[in-house]
């Protein structure tokens, strides 16, 4: 008696898998593989085992062993990229900034920032200084430059057309030069003021009078 013995190898189509659909930001780019041991032809009619997927679409590849063609497609959709605005603001040194942002869903304050709320930030810098903000929405990002332009405080003069006499004593005050009011408020010493430029006051009583003068120019 004499025995043979035979390996039968019974080999079955392939199996392949690129991926489940998905849902990508903008921008992102996805690997697909499918896989070592076989010949392939993609959408695109190349032949590689890989290709990188950059933008939505419907992607598909062929793969063929000795037993057949099978064939996989993923679907994949593109998410927004959320527009993220905060708003530039103009202060005064010493001053705080209040920062409102919006087109997201969640925000992230760069350092030397205060957080207050949801959309919502403070910020007092004592020189003009431009803020980084992200924003993100179902997993995209995106960012915006906001600028704090931090305005210097008005240093206002005056002078007074006398400085001494008798009562009644009218004096007249003129801003100086350099003094770029667009609000002023001089205050008499004796209890009244004025709002005028350059105001004409007479002092009804004798005394010795402290004057004043605030100013608020075009910053604010």
């Amino acid at each position: 008696i004499d025995t043979i013995a035979a390996i039968v190898t019974i080999n079955s189509t392939p199996l392949v898998s690129i991926g489940n659909d998905t849902s990508v930001c903008i921008g992102t780019s996805i690997l697909l593989d499918a896989g070592t041991g076989f010949t392939y032809l993609l959408q695109d009619a190349s032949t590689n085992q890989t290709y990188n997927a950059t933008a939505a679409g419907t992607y598909y590849v062929d793969v063929t062993n000795i037993c057949g063609t099978t064939t996989d497609t993923i679907i994949i959709t593109s998410l927004p990229t959320p527009v993220v605005s905060v708003n530039d603001v103009s202060i005064c040194i010493g001053q705080t900034a209040n920062l409102s942002a919006s087109g997201a869903t969640t925000y992230t304050w760069p350092s030397g920032v205060t957080v207050t709320g949801a959309t919502t930030a403070t910020a007092s810098p004592t020189v003009t200084t431009v803020y980084t903000v992200t924003g993100g929405s179902s997993g995209c990002s995106s960012t915006d430059m906001v600028t704090v332009t931090v305005n210097a405080l008005p240093t206002p003069t005056f002078t007074a057309s006398i400085t001494s006499g008798c009562a009644p004593l009218c004096v007249q005050f003129n801003e100086g030069a350099s003094t770029s009011c667009v609000i002023q408020s001089y205050t008499f010493g004796d209890g009244n003021s004025s709002t005028t430029s350059s105001p004409l006051y007479c002092y009804p009583d004798s005394g010795s009078y402290s004057v004043s003068i605030t100013c608020t120019d075009a910053n604010g």
